[in-house]
């Protein structure tokens, strides 16, 4: 199995690929990874992390002159170099399953493929909800997510496509007139069954004092960072002892920085920057409660920590409740049919329970992440019946001349997006 992906930076899906390829070392199967950009722009502790269980290679392993070039052009760029056609060869032939995470890596993949002559089975995963229905800057789509669009909702096949979250197939039938309801779908593998920490949470030193934690990229979509040194600031006003500390990196770090120093709040809030992933559970599990979304919230509650969901591009602080409360496994999209609950007041009720009722609301979080365990993930890609993709529906957009039209569009948008403050992932993850 081959995945391809932008890099190993850290991320959720980032983290789901090594487990994935750990995982499937058990089991004796092969996985490589290519990452379609330098080395430089990957997390080191990750990239050595994924080299115990995979192949790993980088765009300038695939590209000839890839060593020099890679590191003085933009990613954009390498659309349009020569390729290494010995190397592709030897990664690409006769695959029996390619798995992409967003439509360039599918594109990509395609131009590999139309190289080789080879129809290879191609499949494509949602990790984020909007990553196919984003408006952009204005109503009018750049070239080259038009190329994506065509790609993932007019020649994959139902077979082709997997939805992480059962919310989804709804979600994207009233956005387009195909009907999504016979795609793969089950959970993302976040958790082995083996790792579900058995341990009881003891309540806080007295009924004032509380830790809390958030984990993952500070970007726009995921608002809570924000709203939650509000919360903070009431819950200390009401005479709470608290401590939030943000684990992470991105557009949002300065704001928030801003808006703790504007309220006064040093002393209770921290930006601990980025946490090495080798040190997320012992760093978890000095706290009481954890607020976030994607694959860490499923991670923090693995180890039985009272984990609040962190809706994404939700602008007050509110939220479905811990974890636990969720019915089936979609949990942080906005506008689910579930009712929400302000997150002060749920900290708030959290800090008047006794010994027991933390124990148990523990103990339902560690429950409720059995759902997304690596075991059954494998077992789930293992059993999809792939189809083969026809190279030939694509061969304009794979074309030099295709390939240029698409870089010159993702590179001029990138640029647009950071003229309007935004980079282009924040845009990608805004509400349409």
């Amino acid at each position: 199995m081959i995945f391809v992906h932008g890099s190993l930076a850290l991320g959720g899906v980032e983290t789901f690929f090594i487990r994935m390829a750990k995982e499937r070392l058990k089991r004796g199967l092969k996985t490589t990874i290519v990452l379609l950009s330098d080395e430089s722009s990957s997390n080191p502790d990750l990239l050595s992390e994924a080299r115990k269980y995979a192949s790993v290679y980088f765009i300038s392993d695939l590209l000839f002159f890839g060593g020099f070039l890679t590191k003085i052009l933009p990613p954009h760029a390498y659309f349009f170099l020569p390729l290494n056609m010995n190397k592709v060869f030897n990664i690409f032939h006769n695959a029996e399953h390619v798995h992409v995470s967003c439509g360039w890596c599918a594109v990509f993949s395609f131009i590999f493929f139309k190289k080789l002559g080879e129809n290879i089975p191609l499949s494509i995963g949602l990790y984020h909800s909007l990553e196919f229905v984003w408006k952009g800057l204005d109503k009018n789509l750049p070239y080259f997510e038009m190329v994506n669009r065509k790609i993932f909702f007019n020649i994959l096949s139902d077979k082709n496509i997997i939805f992480f979250n059962d919310n989804m197939i709804n979600f994207y039938n009233s956005h387009n007139k195909r009907d999504f309801s016979k795609v793969n779908l089950f959970p993302l593998g976040v958790i082995s069954k083996n790792t579900i920490v058995n341990q009881s949470m003891e309540r806080p030193n007295d009924n004032h004092s509380i830790r809390i934690c958030s984990v993952g990229r500070l970007e726009y979509f995921k608002k809570y960072n924000l709203w939650m040194v509000d919360v903070v600031a009431n819950l200390k006003q009401h005479g709470c002892k608290v401590i939030y500390d943000i684990y992470g990196n991105g557009t949002l770090y300065n704001e928030i920085n801003n808006k703790i120093n504007t309220l006064g709040l040093s002393d209770n809030i921290s930006l601990r920057g980025n946490l090495d992933y080798s040190k997320f559970c012992s760093t978890i599990m000095q706290y009481d409660l954890f607020i976030g979304s994607g694959t860490a919230i499923v991670e923090a509650a693995g180890l039985g920590i009272p984990s609040i969901i962190g809706i994404e591009n939700i602008e007050t602080p509110q939220t479905y409740g811990f974890f636990c409360d969720i019915k089936g496994f979609s949990y942080n999209e906005d506008g689910m049919p579930q009712d929400k609950v302000g997150v002060e007041e749920l900290i708030y009720n959290y800090m008047k329970l006794n010994d027991n009722e933390i124990a148990s609301l523990s103990e339902k979080n560690k429950n409720k992440a059995e759902l997304f365990s690596i075991e059954s993930c494998v077992d789930n890609f293992n059993g999809i019946s792939l189809r083969e993709i026809d190279i030939s529906s694509v061969k304009n957009e794979s074309s030099l001349i295709g390939r240029i039209r698409y870089a010159c569009s993702l590179f001029l948008y990138s640029i647009r997006c950071r003229m309007s403050g935004k980079t282009l992932s924040s845009v990608v993850r805004e509400s349409p």
